[in-house]
């Protein structure tokens, strides 16, 4: 029984329900009825008998039919309520979709992500994705996560070839395969104004990448394309497209299959326009990477402000092209060369190098198998380094040597603001990291988890809290082994300087008990109601 049939079926058990009920009203009437004194005349006995009976019959008979409604409407009740809850939840996909339609003819940018769409024909997105044509107010719109498939690529598309104002489109994890990177690709060819596109997880493979690398050829205006974590292999094409484009800024292609770093570096050699390559995740090898960097050396022109190496599989080797590149280049800001083994021998060439890249920004080396010495070398070439904001040694075995001169060349206010520590065996001897929380005033996020710390360090480090001036954001001391009277010494800092208490802080994974716990909750409540901060303590 479908929806509208439970419906009539409700209506109909009403009915009988109510004729059902009206007959037993009526046979309370004629029950509670006083006896009549005398027959009414010319009607003996008999006769009145007869027609009592016939009422008691037809009183039956409608009581009967209640019952039978009754059993009728308890067995149709079940369909009827999931006809009702059907009703109700086509109201409200309805009216979320409405909603959608309305942030997109309505604003200059759209978060749709996650929405469940899909992209049936008869799913949400072919409704919404309408409001793209003609409109001149939208510049951005987030649809990832939608699981559009294919088929809503298609509708994007067509939505695509009537609209001149979006700008920014990220589409990742939609599964829209390649079938859907070449709809995109020829919407994209004409007059389209689309400066950003995002197609990150999207099981593109060689042939959508082919339709989207021509599409590059003739297009001028499109500055970033994100085609990270994808199953492409084969990069003939997109380099035929990389030597002729004059607006691609931005190539990421991490964390697909690409291992002819050679093609990608003869490319990139007659190229000027990209500033920011995402390599990782690529089985490069030192061949591939140090063709690239000699090739990215040798452009003229061109500026380069990231490049993101980070697992490609690369030994010291390689690193001597990629210092080159490094010290040569004044306009490189971001530095990704983590999850490489190219240990001490490696810093010692890049720590030369950084003693020039004075515009760098963020420098990850996190994961690059570095020791003492190397933590050294590194450290010797981020000397004055004022643009320096952010960087990441963590899962390096560098010891407390290595994390004492790391902290000697930043405590003295450098301008970092974020700096990971985290797994770097520094052990319970924690008074350089005292040391850098007392004296830096301008760090926000600080990881310091899996060092051994044990309540010695954390004794080191709640002491130099109490007369920190930092602005904490982000505080991680996980994995350290701390205990209660660790966590007492820290809560008590925390309520001798309120204004300095980190407004996240992580300490799970630890040997806290009640008592710990306890101590830090009072210390969090303390701290709101002395400098109305609010903290967040992750147990």
């Amino acid at each position: 029984v479908d929806a509208l049939d439970a419906v009539a079926a409700l209506d109909a058990v009403d009915a009988l329900d109510a004729v059902g009920t009206r007959a037993s009203e009526a046979s309370v009437v004629i029950t509670t009825a006083p006896a009549p004194e005398a027959y009414p005349p010319g009607e003996s006995a008999m006769e009145m008998w007869k027609t009592g009976a016939l009422g008691v019959v037809a009183l039956g008979a409608l009581a009967g039919l209640g019952f039978f409604g009754h059993k009728t409407f308890k067995s149709q009740a079940p369909k009827v309520q999931q006809a009702m809850q059907d009703r109700q939840f086509a109201k409200e996909s309805q009216q979320r979709l409405n909603d959608f339609l309305s942030q997109l003819r309505n604003q200059p940018t759209a978060d749709l992500s996650a929405k469940n769409l899909g992209g049936g024909e008869d799913e949400g997105f072919c409704y919404v994705v309408d409001a793209l044509s003609f409109n001149e107010r939208l510049v951005a719109v987030d649809f990832s996560k939608n699981a559009i498939g294919s088929v809503g690529a298609h509708q994007l598309a067509q939505a695509l070839a009537s609209n001149t104002a979006l700008q920014n489109i990220v589409m990742d994890t939609n599964n829209i395969g390649d079938e859907g990177a070449s709809a995109l690709a020829s919407a994209l060819t004409g007059g389209s104004q689309v400066k950003t596109l995002g197609l990150g997880s999207n099981g593109i493979g060689d042939g959508g990448v082919n339709a989207l690398a021509e599409m590059l050829k003739g297009n001028t205006v499109l500055e970033s394309i994100e085609l990270n974590s994808n199953s492409i292999e084969d990069v003939s094409g997109l380099c035929e497209a990389i030597r002729v484009t004059t607006s691609l800024k931005r190539l990421n292609l991490s964390d697909n299959y690409v291992e002819d770093g050679t093609s990608l570096a003869s490319a990139l050699k007659e190229n000027t326009s990209i500033e920011e390559l995402v390599l990782s995740g690529n089985a490069l090898g030192d061949e591939g990477v140090i063709a690239i960097c000699e090739a990215l050396k040798q452009r003229q022109g061109a500026n380069l402000r990231t490049l993101e190496l980070a697992n490609v599989s690369i030994s010291p080797e390689a690193m001597g092209a990629i210092s080159d590149l490094v010290g040569a280049c004044s306009t490189l800001e971001t530095l990704n060369l983590s999850m490489n083994e190219w240990g001490d021998g490696g810093a010692f060439k890049l720590g030369t190098a950084l003693e020039a890249a004075k515009s760098l920004v963020n420098l990850d080396c996190s994961a690059a198998s570095l020791e003492s010495p190397g933590a050294m070398a590194l450290a010797s070439g981020l000397k004055d380094h004022s643009n320096l904001k952010k960087l990441d040694l963590s899962q390096n075995p560098i010891g407390q040597a290595g994390v004492a001169s790391v902290v000697d060349v930043l405590k003295h206010d450098m301008g970092i603001e974020v700096l990971k520590l985290a797994w770097c065996n520094n052990g319970e001897n924690a008074e350089q990291i005292g040391q850098l929380i007392m004296y830096n005033t301008t760090i926000k996020e600080l990881d310091l988890r899996g060092n051994g710390l044990k309540d010695n360090g954390m004794i080191w480090i709640a002491r130099s809290l109490r007369e920190s001036q930092l602005d904490l954001s982000k505080l991680n001391l996980a994995y350290n082994d701390i205990q209660d009277d660790g966590a007492v010494s820290l809560a008590q800092s925390l309520k001798h300087n309120p204004d300095s208490a980190p407004r996240d802080l992580n300490i799970t994974s630890n040997m806290l008990t009640r008592m710990g716990q306890v101590a830090l909750t009072e210390a969090l409540d303390q701290v709101f109601d002395m400098a109305k901060r609010e903290m967040v303590i992750n147990f």
